[in-house]
């Protein structure tokens, strides 16, 4: 991280807040064409868009319609952006302005909006890719720090000072790929463990989830009572391991006879394994799983698969066994708390 560089945006802040409008003038006359679109049209930074939950899109307009999510995009001699134009509903007129200059290392980007500069930012390039960012705002700054691992962006980190920096934040996005190399999913990573999914390529259905976690746990514990008919089996327990790259759940059984060890030392420590989703899941995502699963054992007990001497227990991971303390699952075991007691 370069100082020099802070030095240098609050500079051009300061500039760019007496000069901005035209600025914004100069960038429009040097552009050689411009299109019209109905959302975001494409990244010129790595899922610049993406990272605020955005997909691209390309929907072509003849002309600028003042609604929110339409753009006005113009291009320089070189093709490439120099002005992004965002309308407003409210105002009825154009009112954000984003405006970028390259040269052969840097590029350079600047946000504005009627009443003023939001902030300036330069970012270094190696062999044509983003590696640091830096950015200076009127409250604060921040710098990023693009990693990068067999040619795909693996991560950004970012952090973050007031201008006194006596205050510093971090997180960092963490990028996922599908087979095909195409972005899945980028997950905000907090310093305090809260995770949050910005972009995600698919949409988690609850009610398809909850339907093939039932079957999935109806099959793998019918297969192992079946293979048990002469043991009594006092326990089952389910382990989520939810917060992984690729979210499981374990279920697990105590045979009577098996000593008083924690749930990982069963007999049958192991006996299967159901992968959830092949992508993370966000703090948000993993608190509503857990009264799926208490939704699933339920109905494993109401149609009879789960018969009424045995215990059930749910685990994260190993150690934290997850109790009925929510009113939804509360409610959800009424009339049915033996099994779990």
């Amino acid at each position: 991280m370069d100082e020099k560089i802070f030095k240098q945006l609050k500079e051009e802040y300061d500039t760019m807040q007496t000069n901005y409008q035209l600025q914004i003038d100069l960038h429009r006359e040097k552009a050689v064409r411009k299109c019209f679109n109905k959302g975001y049209l494409i990244d010129i930074l790595p899922f610049e868009h993406e990272l605020h939950g955005y997909k691209l899109r390309k929907k072509p307009l003849q002309r600028m319609v003042m609604e929110n999510d339409c753009f006005a995009y113009y291009f320089n001699a070189e093709d490439k952006i120099c002005l992004v134009e965002k309308a407003n509903t409210f105002l009825k007129n154009i009112d954000d302005y984003t405006l970028y200059d390259y040269s052969e290392n840097c590029l350079y980007k600047c946000e504005c909006q009627q009443s003023g500069v939001i902030n300036v930012n330069k970012y270094l390039l190696e062999n044509g890719k983003v590696v640091e960012g830096y950015t200076y705002a009127k409250f604060g700054h921040s710098h990023e720090q693009y990693v990068y691992s067999e040619g795909r962006l693996e991560k950004i980190v970012y952090t973050h000072f007031d201008h006194q920096q006596e205050t510093r934040n971090s997180w960092e996005n963490h990028f996922y790929y599908n087979k095909n190399e195409k972005l899945k999913l980028i997950q905000r990573v907090c310093d305090n463990g809260y995770v949050v999914n910005n972009y995600a390529d698919i949409k988690l259905n609850y009610k398809k989830l909850e339907a093939f976690l039932y079957e999935a746990c109806k099959e793998k514990i019918e297969l192992f009572f079946n293979n048990h008919v002469t043991e009594k089996i006092e326990t089952m327990a389910l382990r989520l391991w939810i917060d992984d790259l690729e979210p499981i759940l374990d279920i697990n059984f105590r045979i009577s006879g098996d000593k008083e060890i924690p749930i990982a030392e069963w007999t049958y420590s192991s006996s299967a394994t159901i992968n959830i989703i092949d992508v993370p899941l966000d703090s948000a995502q993993q608190d509503k799983l857990v009264p799926i699963v208490y939704a699933v054992l339920i109905k494993l007990i109401d149609d009879g698969i789960l018969h009424k001497d045995i215990k059930l227990k749910v685990f994260y991971h190993d150690e934290q066994e997850i109790g009925l303390e929510k009113r939804a699952i509360q409610k959800m075991v009424k009339g049915r708390e033996k099994f779990f007691n």
